[in-house]
């Protein structure tokens, strides 16, 4: 009988192989026995890569024994590469380059053979089922790769017509012990095969031929250490200039000899990174001014510095060596200036400054002036006799991560002008001195989105966003006694868009403040809020004029009035054309003035509340 033989198979990943095959098989009555031989060409791609072989079957089933053998010849491509892993943590400075290890997965074809010899299993159940067993080995070879060399077992059975079931074993060193069970139906056949009694051994002409699925690839893991990494941008590897303040005066900059201070890395070879060790600190010492392109990093704990490393993609800075030494005094401490005569630092266009901490400058904190695609990460601003964090006039993308300004004696946070996107998330603002806490002003576009951060100001100003054209977005904060109003927002254009969120605390919080806890006035654009609690009030809680733009408060509302007993009405509206709408509820308890004010005129537009509107304890 001349057959063939093709097998298509998927894999649970869903990756596919197969194989073709041309055979020969033969019926000798005289010894009741089938003799077979059959050639196949497989593919295999269960690895992500192809494999081929080439594989010559030979076979003979009886009534009381059955032989089966297999050689396996692997062609094409006999070796690649499966995978290439980063180790993590494997990133180390040396001199001015960061090294790492990687693990390289290589797959290996192995040609090789197997074999078996079966026979029934005695006893009428098993009779009943053709159940037989089988015993074998198998060894496979590979160029510089060790020999394999395993035994394997076999039992079949038919439960139904046409229908067989094996469970299989293999073992050997190299992959180890494994179990299959394998269905097979089978639809070919002579009908007479079929109907004749199992007297003779012709009704197995149809058996398949027993022969591995796959090519056997032998995995091997090869680690490569000590590769520099290379800059994907360049092409070139990374270049790092080390600076220690602990360091003798005269380093290069190596990892072991670094430059003692910032300014005199950046008066060195032109590097892509500065990276100043944790514990340095400097005092009275003169801003730092960043150049275009510049990326000057601190290290310190919860503090993370990434570089795309070729073929890998970001990959986290390694520590220096006496990161964490406990003899070393702050060896967990990012950089810290102390005192810096004049602006703590100056940002240029394309350049990173983060992982410091900016106490007491006498002049400002982070200072960024007609500057765009900037970022500045972890860094903390403490007691700027200026502002805190001054932007001005500035472009492109701007991003701050986990910076904090507490206790600026000018203003914590001021944008003042272009049309720049700034980010600044996860960061604190904390005002207590007499400046403002966030001053946003004079913008022609793009967006502030302070989202994921918060604003705290206590005995301060509060917060005044001034003749914006573009989007302000603040969020989580508290303003506790200011000496002006609480939120102010006034001018700017149509385009404006100025919200208020609460993503980490229940309302936007206005405590005691001594003119009105929120001022909209002159405004074209939308101004939307959240929840809102206004408690001790001094001036009106919320007070609107001139408004031809929309205000809209998505939640609940709450104005108190304080021991004071202000005279100013809960909700004051004059001369407003735009829209006024309250998504929650509105509660406004104890004034001497009205609960809600319409009483100068000049309205025309809407003011409306979709939940419960409740007022107490007012004049009127």
């Amino acid at each position: 009988m001349l057959f063939g033989n093709f097998r298509l198979w998927r894999t649970n990943r869903g990756n596919l192989g197969g194989g073709a095959g041309l055979g020969y098989r033969f019926y000798n009555y005289d010894s009741d026995r089938i003799f077979g031989a059959s050639f196949y060409y497989d593919r295999d791609d269960s690895t992500n890569k192809i494999f081929q072989q080439l594989a010559l079957n030979v076979e003979t089933m009886g009534r009381y024994w059955d032989a089966n053998g297999n050689f396996y010849l692997p062609i094409g491509n006999r070796r690649q590469e499966l995978s290439l892993d980063f180790n993590e943590g494997s990133q180390r400075f040396s001199e001015f380059n960061v090294l790492y290890d990687q693990t390289r997965t290589l797959g290996t074809a192995m040609r090789g053979f197997d074999a078996e010899i079966g026979v029934p299993i005695y006893g009428e159940l098993a009779q009943q089922f053709q159940a037989r067993a089988y015993a074998g080995t198998y060894g496979f070879q590979a160029s510089e790769s060790e020999d394999v060399w395993g035994w394997r077992g076999r039992l079949q059975a038919y439960p139904l017509p046409n229908v067989l079931t094996e469970l299989s074993i293999t073992s050997d060193d190299t992959f180890n012990t494994n179990v299959f069970f394998n269905v097979t139906w089978t639809f070919a056949g002579r009908p007479e095969w079929n109907e004749m009694e199992k007297s003779t051994q012709m009704y197995r002409m149809a058996e398949r031929v027993r022969k591995n699925y796959n090519v056997v690839i032998e995995q091997k893991k090869v680690v490569d250490s000590g590769l520099v990494a290379i800059n994907p941008d360049t092409g070139l590897p990374w270049t790092i200039s080390h600076v220690d303040s602990y360091a003798a005066p005269g380093g290069t900059g190596t990892v072991l000899d670094p430059y003692q201070t910032i300014p005199d890395a950046q008066a060195g070879p032109d590097r892509d990174i500065i990276f100043t060790h944790a514990g340095s600190f400097y005092d009275n010492a003169a801003p730092i001014t960043l150049t275009a392109g510049e990326r000057v990093l601190g290290e310190g704990q919860g503090v993370d510095h990434f570089i795309n490393i070729s073929g890998f993609g970001p990959k986290l800075l390694p520590n220096s060596p006496a990161y964490g030494d406990p003899l070393r005094p702050d060896s967990f401490v990012r950089p810290t200036f102390n005192d810096t005569v004049g602006d703590g630092v100056i940002l240029a266009s394309d350049s990173e400054f983060s992982g410091f901490i900016l106490n007491d400058p006498t002049g400002r904190g982070v200072v960024g002036i007609g500057v765009s695609e900037t970022t500045v990460n972890y860094v903390d601003v403490n007691n700027a006799v200026g502002e805190g964090i001054y932007l001005s006039s500035v472009s492109g993308s701007l991003d701050f991560e986990s910076t904090n300004v507490t206790n600026s004696t000018g203003d914590a946070f001021v944008v003042d002008g272009g049309d720049a996107l700034v980010r600044f998330d996860t960061g604190t603002i904390e005002n207590t001195d007499a400046g403002r806490a966030v001053l946003i002003q004079n913008t022609t576009g793009g967006s502030i989105n302070m989202t994921g951060s918060s604003v705290t100001d206590t005995n301060s100003q509060g917060v005044l966003i001034n003749n914006i054209s573009g989007g302000a977005v603040l969020d989580n904060v508290t303003i506790t006694g200011s000496t002006n109003e609480g939120i102010h927002v006034t001018g700017g254009s149509a385009n404006a868009v100025v919200t208020f969120r609460n993503t980490a605390q229940a309302a936007t919080i206005i405590d005691s403040a001594t003119d009105a806890s929120i001022f909209v006035e002159d405004y074209l654009g939308v101004y939307q809020m959240q929840d809102i609690n206004i408690l001790n009030r001094n001036g009106t809680g919320i007070l609107v004029e001139n408004l031809t733009g929309n205000i809209a408060v998505v939640g609940n509302t709450t104005i108190t009035n304080g021991v004071s007993a202000a005279t100013d009405h809960g909700i004051d509206i004059n001369n407003t054309s735009g829209n006024i709408s309250f998504g929650g509820s509105l509660g406004i308890t104890g004034s001497n003035g009205e609960g809600i004010s319409f009483n100068n005129g000049g309205n025309t537009g809407t003011f409306s509340v979709s939940g419960t509107t409740t007022i107490s304890g007012t004049a009127n």
